[in-house]
């Protein structure tokens, strides 16, 4: 059976290498952590995930992790899941100066057999980002979508710089309406799973179904690809969508925020 937890946690890790290969960006993976910065002074774009450490040497690796973000002058975030250890780790964290976010995300899955069809409202399309082109627009949509600060979509635009062909885990969906991109979604494949993450619609168009129909559109990628299950992590707003999609709770995340010192 596939470990939902273990497939966010490879995709923290694939995302990490990823950040690795773009100019500017920067990626560290072990086997009892993983870092990611873009080097925005914007938190939730830089991140600590995936902890695996020994209640001996805990303390010792937090400080390593604090201190890789402080030498890049950035604050980040330590997003903290049901299975990272050890199981006093969010205490430590916040004997260390962390702050923690009261919203705590549900992490979900779903099984990608027997798919139902994506249905789209008049005039809406779904298509797979293919270019640079189409690439910002999916920026500009998600960073609407989300309310984020636009200079995030001008970074990401880096990301660009890996292409866009089926070599690469990363699937970026966009749905327009008459033309007009209105909603995003990423499907990241990694092993038996894919993550999807950066579901967004823009704020004219929800409730018309599309958040639905582009989520759907990354799980049929998943599955196309072999993919047994999908993993995300999803807001409040989004988890009625979700659940009628057939995701259900494996786990709470946790959000724990760090300024440089």
């Amino acid at each position: 059976m596939v470990d939902p937890a273990e497939v966010t946690d490879a995709g923290s890790r694939v995302f990490a290498e990823l950040n690795r290969r773009v100019p500017g960006f920067d990626g560290f993976v072990a086997p009892d952590v993983v870092m990611a910065s873009i080097g925005l002074p914007i938190a939730r774009v830089n991140s600590a995930s995936a902890a695996r450490f020994s209640p001996a040497t805990a303390d010792a690796r937090i400080d390593d992790v604090v201190a890789w973000f402080a030498e890049r002058q950035v604050p980040f975030v330590w997003r903290l899941g049901p299975s990272d250890q050890p199981a006093d780790l969010q205490a430590r964290l916040l004997a260390r100066g962390f702050t923690l976010d009261p919203d705590e995300m549900p992490g979900m899955a779903a099984p990608l057999a027997d798919l139902p069809a994506i249905e789209l409202p008049a005039g809406a399309t779904i298509e797979l980002v293919r270019g640079a082109g189409a690439f910002r627009e999916w920026l500009d949509t998600m960073v609407t979508g989300f309310g984020m600060p636009p200079q995030i979509g001008d970074a990401y635009m880096a990301f660009a710089s890996l292409g866009f062909g089926d070599d690469l885990p990363s699937r970026g969906f966009l749905a327009r309406v008459d033309g007009r991109p209105v909603a995003t979604a990423l499907g990241v494949l990694v092993g038996d799973g894919i993550v999807i993450v950066n579901v967004a619609t823009v704020p004219e168009d929800r409730g018309r179904g599309i958040g639905r129909a582009v989520t759907l559109a990354a799980m049929h990628a998943g599955a196309d690809a072999g993919a047994a299950i999908a993993v995300l992590q999803s807001t409040e707003m989004g988890l009625g969508i979700y659940r009628r999609l057939g995701f259900e709770e494996y786990g709470r995340y946790r959000v724990l925020a760090r300024l440089p010192d």
